[in-house]
């Protein structure tokens, strides 16, 4: 497990956060089309909600669907969760920042410190 901020985040979710969470909008996005599955989300409506601009919204939308977390649909012009591989890991970030916001988001951030790097890479060293 990881502290951050005197709270033990797991080691496994920690890890997936730094490997795979970019950005709180990032992450806002994530649990928002989760928790609203199987509503589909179009730019505009994304972008208002998140309070970001639509371009990038869509930069949000193409990175998580490029990493499997959602699904685009070019025809309706929107996305929707599609539970598949990372669905449990989805379910415990999910519950995790509804309980823990401060914490998460801090760990979000520190994808720029070169401990959470190092923490990060290990685990990507070790999967290859």
């Amino acid at each position: 497990m990881t502290n951050y901020e005197n709270y033990e985040i797991p080691a496994e979710v920690s890890r997936f956060i730094l490997t795979s969470i970019p950005s709180i909008a990032h992450i806002e996005a994530l649990i928002l089309v989760h928790a609203t599955a199987p509503a589909s989300w179009n730019v505009h409506a994304l972008a208002q909600r998140l309070y970001v601009s639509e371009t990038s919204a869509r930069g949000v939308i193409d990175d998580l669907c490029a990493a499997g977390m959602l699904v685009y649909d070019p025809l309706t012009r929107s996305c929707h969760y599609a539970p598949n591989a990372l669905s449990a890991m989805i379910d415990q970030v999910a519950a995790l920042y509804a309980a823990r916001l401060v914490e998460v988001t801090r760990l979000v951030h520190s994808r720029s410190d070169p401990q959470a790097r190092h923490f990060a890479g290990a685990f990507t060293a070790r999967k290859t």
